[in-house]
């Protein structure tokens, strides 16, 4: 079985152009992206997933620095990126990764990486509800992918039309993550800021959610 991370990044996207170059704790956001990626156990491809617009050439530049591979693809459809490199690279299972989620938990990642490895029986597998944060990745079964290109929707790129899924635990100390529901998935310069504020209170790049919502607690006191 074979199981990758596909990163999906163009320089101008959306409400923020440019957000995937901007400086977080020192480095751009979508460096950061890739070198968690990298820390990560079980994948076989990390595929950095680009258009092949000229603004976009840096990106692939980035990802022979950090000896990924990549793939260009059609600007305006990110279901048929995700599609194109999971196909081209004959992946059964990806981690679906927005370039905008640079602070996604190591530990935690790795786990759910490992469970569909050993139980490899399901098309998405979660991380409790924290998906859409950030904070998880969702790890996915390419006939998802497949079917989407099937259907043409781009509604949630096809997950909506998932045939089943498995959720492994929730996080511990749950009364803080319900009071402490901080949003990594950076989709504003403000967010990003915060962020820096909270990491620059750390002192240090960290791997784990816990050492965010604990900061974030930290600086609430001061």
């Amino acid at each position: 079985m074979k199981i990758g991370a596909v990163v999906l990044a163009r320089s101008n996207f959306g409400r923020w152009p440019g957000k995937i170059k901007a400086d977080l704790f020192g480095k751009p956001m979508i460096e950061r992206v890739v070198e968690r990626l990298k820390k990560l156990k079980g994948l076989d491809e990390i595929i950095l997933s680009t258009t092949d617009y000229s603004e976009d050439k840096w990106l692939m530049n980035l990802a022979g620095q950090y000896a990924i591979q990549y793939i260009t693809g059609p600007p305006d459809d990110r279901g048929l990126r995700y599609y194109e490199a999971v196909m081209k690279y004959d992946l059964d299972y990806f981690v679906a990764a927005p370039a905008n989620y640079p602070l996604f938990d190591i530990e935690a990642q790795n786990e759910l990486i490992q469970e569909v490895r050993t139980n490899p029986r399901y098309e998405v597998y979660k991380y409790g509800n924290w998906g859409s944060k950030g904070i998880i990745i969702d790890v996915c079964n390419k006939q998802i992918i497949k079917r989407y290109k099937k259907e043409g929707t781009d509604q949630e790129l096809g997950w909506i039309t998932c045939k089943n899924k498995f959720t492994i635990h929730d996080w511990k100390e749950p009364e803080l993550r319900n009071k402490y529901l901080i949003d990594l998935n950076i989709a504003y310069p403000l967010h990003l800021a915060l962020l820096n504020k909270v990491i620059e209170h750390i002192g240090y790049y960290p791997e784990r959610y816990e050492e965010i919502v604990k900061a974030f607690m930290e600086m609430e006191t001061l």
